[in-house]
């Protein structure tokens, strides 16, 4: 049922007895959504839209609260199309002109997808453990490869300061022409604006906004 509650407006589900503490319950929904943005042939889907169980304190409710939580998700795009997701792919299916991807994501407050036309490419590479995936558009092709190895050399150094990487995945996305910055879309998902090579010191640049943003993976926002 619909309800709005503390300025709150969703679906609301009660189950059929108290899910008591130390057990679990299966909620299956079929809803359907609408993609909130596009850029440059990318579509991102936020993770806000996306069903969650928000904690409660004192009997009521946080609904702008998300609890780390895990996601079994399948993505289902036409098949020239790429996707990037919060989730580590656990299968993938090719017919009748589409592309189905099942994901898996534990331990995130939240998921999100990435959806790119066939114009983008992405290289690969693995660190400890972790799955680098760097997508790029081709006439950026020079920082879309140099990025996963950054990150790889990135995520070393925190495995060695801090003892651990939280996840087994990192998607690097394009982001603006600019070279100011970058941004975190969804866990695992990260953004690295384009014009590198505008800055001063380029390298350094790419170096420092790369470690940033596998940092917000830690810390979160």
């Amino acid at each position: 049922s619909a309800e709005k509650t503390n300025f709150f407006r969703g679906l609301v589900i009660h189950p059929g007895k108290r899910v008591r503490s130390g057990t679990s319950v299966t909620v299956k929904l079929s809803y359907s959504m609408e993609m909130e943005e596009s850029f440059r042939n990318q579509i991102f889907v936020f993770s806000e839209i996306f069903p969650v169980i928000p904690p409660a304190r004192e009997g009521r409710f946080m609904y702008n609260y998300q609890v780390h939580s895990d996601y079994q998700v399948s993505v289902t795009v036409p098949s020239m199309n790429m996707v990037a997701s919060t989730g580590l792919s656990t299968g993938e299916l090719v017919s009748n002109g589409t592309r189905t991807v099942e994901t898996y994501a534990e331990a995130v407050p939240s998921y999100g997808i990435v959806v790119m036309d066939s114009d983008v490419q992405v290289s690969e590479t693995q660190k400890d453990g972790c799955l680098i995936r760097s997508f790029y558009f081709e006439d950026d092709a020079k920082w879309g490869e140099k990025l996963a190895t950054l990150a790889s050399d990135i995520i070393g150094f925190y495995i060695d300061t801090l003892g651990f990487y939280p996840q087994p995945l990192l998607n690097i996305i394009p982001g603006y022409e600019t070279p100011q910055g970058g941004w975190p879309v969804s866990p695992n998902i990260v953004g690295v604006h384009r014009g590198i090579d505008l800055k001063r010191d380029p390298a350094s640049h790419a170096s420092w906004i790369m470690a940033h943003e596998i940092a917000h993976q830690y810390w979160g926002f």
